[in-house]
């Protein structure tokens, strides 16, 4: 039936991950909606009011990139372990390749201005989006062992005689 079906090698590392994953992305998401809500009052303000929230966007900006450059090497440990070679492509295509693009061509003023944002929500995207399949995948796990386990069971039973 779904014996050739691809589920998770190593349940522990995935439900681990999963542990630690979803506060960050809940995290990471409230962190790129204010900086993104602070971006556009520094944008559509000019003056006092600006020129006090635009540190805290700087801030806001500098944390998350710091927080994605040190989670990323866990994301794509555990993204080769299950051997999910698309969503590492994904990730490369959506999060790595864009902000490579913007950091050359923005250089170390980037995190002045609003490209900077671009990358992050890019980030935050691939990140929820990860999130809700990661739950997916131990679902289909845990429902596949139920499978299992209730077709042995069927077949103790029958085996034993205990079928009605």
């Amino acid at each position: 039936m779904n014996s050739d079906k691809i589920f998770i090698k190593d349940v522990y590392t995935v439900q681990k991950f999963q542990n630690y994953f979803q506060p960050y992305v809940k995290i990471l998401i409230i962190l790129t909606a204010i900086a993104a809500l602070f971006t556009y009052v520094v944008r559509r303000t000019y003056g006092l009011l600006g020129e006090m929230i635009n540190p805290y966007t700087s801030i806001l900006m500098i944390i998350t990139a710091t927080t994605a450059v040190v989670f990323l090497p866990y994301i794509l440990f555990v993204l080769y372990k299950e051997n999910r070679k698309g969503w590492i492509l994904f990730l490369t295509i959506l999060v790595i390749f864009p902000s490579i693009f913007l950091f050359m061509f923005f250089q170390f003023s980037m995190f002045y201005n609003m490209a900077a944002l671009i990358p992050t929500f890019l980030y935050a995207l691939f990140c929820y989006l990860l999130k809700s399949q990661i739950s997916e995948w131990l679902s289909e796990y845990y429902g596949h062992q139920n499978r299992m386990e209730q077709k042995r069971l069927k077949e103790e039973r029958i085996k034993n005689g205990l079928w009605d």
